[in-house]
């Protein structure tokens, strides 16, 4: 039964690292080109 609970909040824990890499992911492309773009209009 224990086994069972800890696959569970295993699975979970995973499904929530999943969502945080994923949105950490999109916000660094969107951070990487706002840097990119604001550092070729400065030059």
């Amino acid at each position: 039964m224990w086994r069972e609970i800890w696959r569970h909040k295993f699975f979970q824990n995973k499904f929530y690292i999943l969502i945080f890499t994923s949105k950490f992911h999109t916000n660094f492309k969107i951070y990487e080109r706002a840097y990119h773009t604001s550092k070729f209009s400065g030059e």
